[in-house]
């Protein structure tokens, strides 16, 4: 069988269904549509505001993980750190992208939201302009 016949075997043959299926393209051929892809992404409106949208809320979470908590001895949590390396701690530390060891704002995660709810539903009960507030509805819970 010569090159003629190969590609004459792709060309138009009917699959299963009855529908004639296409021929498999050339080598190194997906790679340019891959390329076309990204290049015709900011042209698209509504993928453009989403990409903008994540590059935005990366560059906010990278800005957090670079502020440390106030109120941490950064030598002794380095030093900890310098022991943990090879256990469970380091590995958390490593998953957090080494926020855990510069203990920044973002890697307290959601606990401070979590105890300030608490500590505010608790002082509802005591400071009656709260409990006001409260009973307000979706105004008082701003």
């Amino acid at each position: 069988m010569g090159p003629s016949a190969t590609r004459s075997a792709f060309a138009c043959r009917p699959s299963a269904r009855g529908r004639a299926s296409r021929s498999p393209p050339p080598a190194g051929a997906w790679r340019w549509s891959v390329f076309e892809g990204f290049a015709n992404a900011p042209r698209i409106p509504e993928l453009r505001k989403r990409l903008l949208f994540t590059a935005g809320a990366l560059a906010i979470y990278r800005l957090g993980v670079a502020i440390p908590t106030p109120g941490i001895d950064g030598q002794a949590l380095a030093q900890f750190f310098a022991q943990a390396r090879n256990n469970i701690v380091g590995l958390v530390n490593l998953f957090s992208g080494g926020a855990l060891e510069r203990f920044s704002i973002f890697a307290l995660g959601i606990m401070p939201y979590i105890s300030a709810s608490i500590i505010l539903q608790l002082l509802t009960v005591v400071i009656p302009y709260l409990e006001k507030l409260s009973k307000e509805g979706e105004l008082g819970r701003r």
